[in-house]
């Protein structure tokens, strides 16, 4: 496995943003009383608890790399498969959890756009930190594919941190693009081009997005969960 010797303090730094806004947010978010649950249920705890953990795990290997700390670096990556195994187990039980109490946020029109949300979350996240792993040669390729997977599943906390504001929720999105934003003009500044792997980012950034606030709320999306799932108990 070859990994580079010294990494980009841009990384370590973005991972750290990254940690402020979810901590933060959902830290701020209970403490005021806001859950959207209560009590909150477990499997909500266990899934926002991993989240957190792996934005901890990835600050922690781009520091490792920064410092030179190679080793430590790819046992962390290692590890990281176990807590993402985790990660996408709570997620589904905790949205599982939602469907069968009929619950959905405001912010969307049914319960089964949140589906939307959720799935394409959990897939695209998947989908960027996959391609992290199978790039652990290409550090260049790498380290913007696992920034790229914390990216794209910061909206739960980003549209948060709006609640707290109370401020409209695509204030919560315009989060995530300034962060895609920052990416890409550290590509221009770094390499002096766009990077493949962030064009793939901001490409996954605007499917996903397409699909949740067009297609999702669809009535042919609605069928298809229903042939998948059922209806929920409120249907």
């Amino acid at each position: 496995m070859m990994v580079a010797s010294r990494g980009e303090p841009f990384f370590k730094y973005m991972a750290g943003l990254l940690i402020v806004i979810v901590a933060g947010s959902f830290g701020t978010f209970i403490a005021l009383g806001k859950n959207f649950a209560q009590p909150m249920p477990f499997m909500l705890m266990v899934h926002g608890g991993l989240f957190l953990t792996w934005y901890i795990v990835f600050y922690l290997q781009a520091s490792h790399i920064a410092a030179g700390k190679v080793a430590a670096h790819i046992l962390l990556g290692q590890l990281s498969i176990f807590l993402v195994m985790g990660m996408m187990l709570a997620g589904l039980l905790a949205w599982h959890g939602s469907w069968e109490r009929g619950f959905y946020p405001d912010e969307f029109d049914t319960i089964e756009q949140f589906a939307m949300v959720n799935w394409s979350d959990l897939v695209a996240f998947l989908l960027a930190y996959g391609l992290g792993l199978l790039h652990r040669p290409k550090p260049f390729f790498h380290k913007r594919f696992m920034l790229i997977a914390g990216l794209i599943m910061l909206m739960p906390a980003t549209s948060r941190a709006a609640m707290i504001l109370d401020v409209p929720p695509g204030v919560g999105f315009l989060v995530i693009v300034l962060c895609f934003l920052a990416l890409v003009v550290y590509d221009f500044k770094r390499i002096g081009k766009l990077h493949k792997a962030t064009l793939f980012g901001v490409l996954l950034l605007i499917v996903k997005t397409g699909l949740v606030m067009g297609y999702a709320p669809s009535e042919h999306w609605a069928s298809i969960v229903h042939t998948l799932i059922g209806y929920p108990p409120t249907v």
